[in-house]
């Protein structure tokens, strides 16, 4: 299993859905994910067979850990921007393009310690 894209995250699934949030390493605004419906295959009815609840919990498992993945890579491809100089992951709104990287991403703490010059990336991301 992938490690988490942010340092601070949450896992809310539930046997219905799976939901993650994610946190900004900077400034700690939620990024958010789409949730995604569980789906176990068995037919609705008032009580399952323990072999069944056994099975459905070894999908859930599963399917738990892939929407766990898929959460992970959609914040890398939509959210989150990576801190050339302390590796965090961090915002729009914390990231700068930064001169003296060369076009490169640097976080607004990282740009103030430095004394580099930047321009931010955008706002209300």
């Amino acid at each position: 299993m992938l490690e988490p894209v942010t340092k601070d995250w949450e896992d809310l699934s539930t046997l219905e859905e799976f939901a993650f949030k994610f946190f900004c390493d900077c400034c700690h605004k939620e990024l958010t994910v789409p949730k995604l419906k569980f789906n176990d295959g068995f037919r609705r009815k008032r009580r399952l067979t323990p072999t069944e609840e056994k099975l459905r919990g070894l999908v859930w498992a599963r399917d738990h850990e892939a929407a766990y993945e898929r959460a992970n890579l959609f914040m890398h491809q939509n959210h989150v921007h990576y801190c050339e100089i302390c590796g965090d992951h961090i915002c729009g709104d914390c990231a700068y393009v930064c001169e003296e990287l060369e076009g490169g991403v640097c976080c607004e703490k990282c740009l103030k310690e430095k004394g580099y010059h930047g321009i931010r990336m955008w706002e209300g991301e």
